[in-house]
């Protein structure tokens, strides 16, 4: 008799071999309308399936017997010395999928010495992450506010906690139309009856997320908005709170209130990044917002080169949007980037593991990563050029 192909069951995420299964692990852990949320892309989801598959399309270059046992991870863009060259991307919301899970992320990015990036709609705030990874490097993503006083605090608190370096998001001054995810409310913050009863049906799912208190608020910003606002109702809200008028003169005013580094997160072309760099920025982020902002812009790793092509001396390039594997790390880096970011794969690994959850998702990857180093025969990550490529 042939045994049918199938991943472990949830409970088994410490035995995931790749992040594809840890998906596979969280979406059956989490209630339907939850799931929509880290998964769903916009519209047609054209972009959503680009981005992983334009990865698949590049083509590796074998080259056998290059004499290296044990590759290297580890980069220095800066001031800190990365263990690996990967940073945790900034997610909101994440109190959907696990309470706490902002923080168990910061966790897992500090024990792997990497950086983490807090999101304006995180679920727990500025000062609970600071307490609770107090070791990690810590970024805070921004989405400007129309009312600036609200912005100039959040940065004044982000500065005070010790978040060193400030990503302002460009490509989502309106929520994408993430169909799937919408399909799930009968209007704003209420579910229809099905995805409620759904719920009930994920009993290890409630009692992570929701027991004793329910679901959360928005940790950063609610002295603003109200503390008893939570998550299913405060993201239309909060959409509408967005300054929907951003321009490169707000950049530039950011630029000059925030002292740390400051990285440009969405560029998805040469001529967006060259204004970037104008205003002073330290890196820009190749973002396509993982597919969830705009369907049809290209795939991250199609637009990456010519972006890479601009960095000046000292600039940063990083990529987010369609990473799973090893393989995709090595390309992205292949091409100019000079790490990448992870969103998805750390949330299934956060919503089944919690913070080792989130670990074993960077193990997972950087474990690929270093064994195609080694087959490859290649000792560090700075001898990874486009000579790797097809």
């Amino acid at each position: 008799m042939t045994m049918k192909r199938r991943y472990l069951h949830a409970h088994q995420w410490p035995y995931a071999v790749s992040t594809l299964e840890l998906g596979a692990m969280a979406q059956a852990r989490l209630p339907a309308f939850a799931w929509e949320y880290i998964a769903a892309g916009a519209e047609e989801e054209s972009t959503l399936r680009a981005n992983q598959a334009a990865f698949q399309a590049i083509r590796l270059n074998a080259q056998p017997l290059g004499g290296v046992a044990e590759p290297a991870l580890a980069i220095q863009p800066h001031e800190h010395r990365w263990h690996l060259p990967l940073a945790i991307s900034p997610t909101g919301y994440n109190g959907l999928l696990r309470k706490n899970a902002d923080i168990l992320l910061a966790q897992a990015a500090a024990q792997n010495h990497i950086p983490f990036t807090l999101s304006t709609v995180s679920c727990n705030s500025l000062e609970e992450v600071a307490d609770a990874a107090p070791d990690g490097e810590r970024w805070f993503q921004l989405y400007p506010f129309a009312d600036e006083n609200i912005t100039h605090d959040l940065l004044r608190r982000a500065a005070t906690c010790g978040f060193e370096t400030l990503l302002v998001t460009i490509d989502a001054v309106t929520l994408g139309h993430r169909e799937w995810y919408q399909r799930a409310f009968k209007k704003p913050g209420k579910l229809f009856l099905r995805h409620i009863l759904d719920t009930g049906m994920h009993p290890r799912w409630m009692y992570q997320t929701l027991w004793p208190s329910g679901l959360p608020g928005l940790g950063n910003l609610a002295k603003y908005i109200g503390a008893d606002q939570t998550i299913l109702g405060a993201l239309e809200f909060t959409d509408s709170c967005f300054l929907k008028t951003l321009a490169w003169d707000h950049l530039a005013g950011i630029r000059k209130r925030w002292d740390g580094r400051l990285y440009v997160k969405g560029v998805l072309t040469a001529e967006t990044a060259m204004r970037a760099w104008g205003i002073g920025a330290d890196g820009v982020i190749v973002s396509n917002h993982g597919g969830r902002q705009i369907d049809g812009v290209p795939a991250t790793i199609e637009a990456l080169p010519k972006i890479a092509a601009t960095r000046p001396s000292g600039g940063d390039v990083l990529l987010d949007s369609g990473i799973r594997r090893g393989s995709d790390v090595l390309k992205a880096i292949a091409l100019g980037a000079t790490a990448v970011m992870l969103g998805r794969p750390t949330l299934y690994g956060v919503t089944v593991g919690g913070s080792d959850g989130a670990a074993r998702a960077l193990q997972i990857i950087a474990g690929q990563l270093k064994d195609l180093m080694a087959q490859l025969g290649i000792a560090r990550i700075a001898d990874i050029t486009p000579a790797v490529l097809r």
